[in-house]
C-alpha cells in the first residue's frame, strides 16, 4: 500500500486544491498530517512544475495555478518524483504511469474526495 513519501506528496497537493484560496504551508502540513519541512520541499517541486503558485505576505500562501487541474496525473507524478518524463523511469514504472496519461488532476481529485466521503460515511454507520 502506498503510505510513504508519494502518498504524502499527493496529500499535500490535494489539501492545497481542496481549500480554494491561499493556503499557508503550516496549515497544509497539519491538515495533510505531514511535517512542515517535508511540506515545504514538496511545495518547491510543485511550484517548479507549474502546479501551484505562492503569494507572500499576511494573506499569502499557495494556490493551484489556473489550468493545472487539466494536467495529466503522469505530469504530476513525474514532477513529484523529480523526473523530466517517463523515459527517466524504469520500464516497469513507465508502463504503469502510461495508464495515467488520460487521467487529469481534476479527475483524480474528484475520485479522491468521493472515496474520502464514502469512507467518512462508512465510519458514521459503523
Amino acid at each position: 500500500m502506498l503510505r510513504g513519501r508519494f502518498a504524502k506528496s499527493l496529500a499535500i497537493l490535494a489539501t492545497i486544491a481542496s481549500h480554494g484560496g491561499s493556503n499557508a504551508l503550516k496549515l497544509v502540513g497539519r491538515t495533510s498530517g505531514v511535517c512542515l519541512s517535508y511540506t515545504e520541499s514538496i511545495a518547491v517541486r510543485l511550484r517548479g512544475g507549474g502546479f501551484i503558485k505562492g503569494k507572500r505576505g499576511h494573506h499569502g500562501g499557495y494556490t493551484l495555478v489556473n489550468g493545472s487541474r487539466e494536467m495529466p496525473m503522469v505530469q504530476v507524478i513525474c514532477c513529484l518524483e523529480g523526473v523530466e518524463g517517463d523515459e527517466d523511469l524504469p520500464a516497469e514504472i513507465a508502463a504503469l504511469l502510461s495508464f495515467l496519461e488520460e487521467i487529469t488532476l481534476d479527475q483524480y481529485l474528484d475520485r479522491l474526495w468521493a472515496i474520502r466521503a464514502h469512507r467518512d460515511q462508512a465510519k458514521k454507520v459503523a
